[in-house]
């Protein structure tokens, strides 16, 4: 109540526009309060002079720059220095203003995703105890507040940040744009928000100087992969791993790095794909967009890595973040190497945390692994996990005619994809024959221990649909940490989009439960087309599980859970036949 809108340049009071400033003294979010920079942005579709093969098209705020009509270099393509800036809006801010973004979808036919570099926001702005993310997908007539704390984001850096739609064609098409951060020497017209006249100094470094240093030497190199028909792929690789990936030795996974709250993060990246740059671009992570970004972007100095040559990125897991997953892509060619598989993930744990190989209880913690335990300094070790979901199908499910029943495409689930025809599964009676399974599939196997503490990351690096990522008979919280809150058995997740989901009761969902239980991508098309796999729920002390969490674990401890209650409970959680066969072929179990 009672704000004024005012043009950012001239001062002057407006009743229109899609960026003002909003002089206030109240609150906009649980992180904003005052005055505020605003921005309306509509994302659109079904836009026939910008859409790219059976894509529909893109726009943002009636404006498009596609990549293919800026040309040249495609490490370039976002560079300003070369193109200039582009078409879609720009937005401007002062290093340390708050930000709000409202993100509108109108009448339109696909679901789509927004991402901004460089900066975080809650996933419910009015919640203090929500998670920061980067990403968020909206759907037809949705609407999303994005409330920024600070321009520069934590790191508090000035620069030039990109904004963008996170499905891989979208962003072809033309739909991204930059996010300006001015420091106080910046040559500007725009006016400084009331109370913010002062402009705060850019941070001395990422890192603090006492902050424990995680160095890594990663490699860009080609590989054969599963998903690819066994064409050649693009991956990250620890140095120390690449030998053993181009004989064969190793099988290839997406790079998955782990660090704790407060380490400095120092990835030393090699390009050894013998064309193209490549680079390594981290959310979620504080770093310095003109040095660290990964991206080439605005007026932002080169950040990519020609063939041949080495350079250093440097990352903070900033304590205002906290635990988190960040999505790792390239950008020497974004339109090609992430489709290849050129992505991964740093996954940001607790400080101080220990991290062993599930099998053998070696420390993995300079390694690169989707599995791993992980043992806190204090508190309880759990099971992480991490999960990659590719796809590039851009008409499925849309209003096209003739409709199409069957994924086209690449599609992968961590370099791997099960397609039911490949495991002898047509016709009727699908689901129960996924369930009783025809050996372990060739995706990820989760393993756990029924009681285990449980974590699973689930990122989508490159993709143009949205999805529905559930676990058979488990549940998970909507909003860590908050009492009350929603359980959830599904989730939706579209391109770029990386979330967390922490068990709740743990492995076997608090009530002792063991057996296979399927876990993959809930819209029956994707599943089909082979991403799905298997979370394996093992009794205590049974041959083949992972090892105990616990050291010392008492193998005659019995489970405290009927089993008729148990088959009631886990039917009503929405398993349905598929949870009923899980759990009756669990494995069997002491029952006190």
């Amino acid at each position: 109540p009672g704000s004024t809108y005012h043009d950012p340049y001239t001062g002057r009071e407006v009743r229109s526009g899609t960026a003002v400033d909003v002089v206030t003294t109240g609150a906009v979010s649980a992180d904003v309060r005052g005055s505020f920079r605003e921005f309306a942005m509509f994302l659109q579709d079904d836009v026939p002079i910008t859409h790219i093969g059976r894509s529909s098209g893109s726009a943002i705020n009636l404006r498009a720059e596609r990549l293919e009509d800026r040309g040249g270099d495609p490490a370039r393509l976002f560079s300003s220095q070369d193109h200039g800036d582009p078409a879609t809006p720009l937005l401007e801010a002062y290093l340390g203003d708050p930000v709000v973004v409202r993100l509108l979808v109108g009448a339109t036919n696909d679901v789509h995703t927004f991402h901004l570099d460089g900066h975080q926001f809650r996933a419910e702005p009015f919640s203090a105890t929500s998670e920061p993310v980067s990403t968020v997908h909206v759907g037809i007539s949705e609407r999303y507040d994005l409330s920024i704390e600070r321009a520069g984001g934590v790191a508090g850096m000035p620069g030039d940040y990109l904004y963008y739609n996170g499905r891989a064609l979208k962003l072809a098409e033309g739909s991204w744009g930059i996010f300006r951060v001015h420091d106080a020497e910046s040559r500007t017209t725009l006016r400084k928000l009331p109370g913010r006249e002062s402009v705060p100094a850019a941070a001395p470094a990422v890192c603090p100087a006492a902050a424990p240093q995680k160095r890594f030497a990663v490699s860009a190199i080609e590989v054969p992969l599963p998903m690819l028909g066994g064409a050649a792929g693009r991956v990250y690789a620890l140095r120390d791993d690449v030998t053993a990936l181009r004989s064969g030795a190793r099988a290839p996974e997406p790079l998955v790095l782990r660090v704790g709250v407060g380490d400095c993060v120092a990835v030393e990246l090699t390009n050894e794909l013998g064309s193209d740059s490549a680079s390594f671009h981290a959310d979620m992570l504080a770093t310095d967009p003109r040095t660290s970004g990964g991206v080439t972007a605005g007026y932002n100095a080169t950040q990519t890595v020609a063939p041949g040559a080495t350079r250093t990125f440097t990352y903070y897991a900033h304590p205002a973040i906290g635990e988190t997953v960040a999505l790792v892509r390239d950008w020497g060619s974004v339109a090609k190497n992430p489709r290849l598989g050129l992505y991964g993930a740093i996954v940001v744990g607790p400080a101080g945390a220990r991290y062993s190989d599930p099998r053998s209880g070696e420390d993995v913690g300079a390694r690169s692994s989707w599995s791993v335990d992980v043992h806190p300094p204090t508190g309880m070790p759990y099971r992480d996990f991490a999960l990659f979901l590719q796809e590039e199908d851009a008409t499925i499910g849309t209003h096209r005619m003739p409709y199409t029943e069957q994924v086209e495409g690449v599609v992968g689930l961590n370099y791997r994809a099960a397609p039911l025809r490949d495991q002898g599964m047509t016709g009727d009676g699908e689901g129960a024959a996924l369930v009783r399974s025809r050996g372990v599939p060739s995706t990820p196997l989760l393993e756990a221990i029924a009681g285990d503490a449980v974590r699973i990351h689930v990122l989508l690096p490159w993709a143009e649909q949205a999805h529905v990522f559930s676990i058979e008979g488990h549940r998970w919280p909507f909003e860590p940490g908050r009492a009350g809150g929603d359980l959830l058995s599904a989730v939706q997740v579209g391109g770029l989009e990386a979330v967390t989901l922490r068990l709740e009761g743990g492995a076997g969902n608090g009530l002792g439960l063991s057996g296979d239980f399927l876990y993959g991508d809930h819209r029956l098309p994707y599943r089909d087309a082979g991403l799905w796999g298997l979370f394996r729920v093992h009794v205590p002390c049974a041959s083949g599980a992972p090892r105990p969490l616990m050291p010392g674990a008492n193998c005659d401890a019995t489970i405290p859970v009927a089993a008729g209650v148990a088959l009631a409970v886990v039917l009503a959680l929405g398993g349905g036949a598929a949870a009923a066969i899980a759990l009756a072929r669990r494995r069997r179990r002491r029952v006190r």
